[in-house]
């Protein structure tokens, strides 16, 4: 199940950068078979030579590369946004897990030497998709608990209700599916990139995307049956609790506390935030840096 691949942690940044660097862009098909260029932004050149893909694909891949590019976008500009809490973190961990998916296309592509084939992982990656809707590891195991009786791996892609799935989503957040852009981020106006930020938080469960911190505080041992954490956090209180295997955590204006981890107490209380508000999403099983 490729939600096994979900990187547990960003990125280095180096290996970020290497990433982020390329483009790829989807021609339309042409003759059973499409083609996917590979463009390194920074030089301007092809960043690898061209590789056809099956034009059965030409839908399901031109939706991955939007999506790709989004949170590429999200993440390059997260200084100049105001970006949901944990959003630029788990852009990355995107940014990394989606670059693997398209270089298991790439590679079968070169493998197969042209004509009719499949990516058994990219198929995957579809499958995941659209039964999971997430492909974060806590998210996978969730629905495996909720539905013993399947098994993705043994789902066939092409049985799947593609025109009537892709029709819904559009329906219900055209900015973040792309359809609202033709799926083509060269029609994204440098403004419309908040909204993009906001469509992003809103499909990886996070709330409240106007509101931006600017402290990291390491969350550690999340993998323990019961976590007793205190920390200060810009006056702000993290609660945990477990649930199905998974920490729903809830984010809320606190008083100032002592910091049972290391002994000493937060001094750097952060004014200026509202008199209310929560925040809620759904925290993985390991240790994670969440940007406040």
């Amino acid at each position: 199940m490729t939600d096994l691949f979900f990187p547990m942690h960003p990125p280095a940044h180096a290996e970020l950068r290497l990433i982020t660097v390329i483009r790829y862009k989807a021609l339309r098909p042409a003759g059973g078979k499409f083609t996917i260029n590979a463009i390194n932004t920074d030089l301007n050149i092809p960043a690898s030579e061209p590789f056809d893909v099956p034009s059965d694909y030409y839908e399901h891949v031109r939706r991955f590369l939007w999506r790709h590019q989004v949170f590429m976008g999200v993440e390059k500009r997260k200084e100049e946004l105001s970006l949901a809490v944990g959003l630029s973190t788990r852009a990355q961990c995107y940014i990394a897990y989606m670059d693997a998916m398209i270089e298991g296309l790439f590679t079968k592509a070169r493998r197969s030497g042209g004509g009719d084939w499949r990516s058994d992982i990219f198929d995957l990656y579809l499958v995941v998709d659209h039964l999971v809707q997430g492909h974060e590891y806590n998210v996978g195991s969730l629905w495996r608990m909720e539905n013993p009786d399947r098994i993705l791996e043994t789902v066939d892609v092409n049985t799947l209700d593609w025109k009537t799935f892709y029709a819904t989503v559009d329906k219900n957040d055209p900015v973040w599916t792309g359809s609202s852009y033709q799926f083509d981020i060269a029609n994204v106006a440098e403004g419309s990139w908040q909204d993009l930020a906001d469509a992003t938080a809103n499909y990886l469960g996070l709330t409240n995307p106007k509101v931006k911190f600017h402290k990291e505080v390491v969350l550690c041992n999340l993998m323990l049956p019961s976590l007793n954490l205190g920390a200060a956090v810009a006056g702000v209180e993290i609660l945990l609790a477990r649930q199905c295997g998974v920490y729903r955590w809830t984010v809320r204006p606190s008083y100032k506390y002592k910091n049972q981890s290391s002994g000493k107490g937060d001094e750097g209380i952060r004014k200026g935030l509202p008199d209310s508000h929560e925040v809620e999403k759904w925290m993985p099983n390991d240790s994670r840096v969440l940007s406040w």
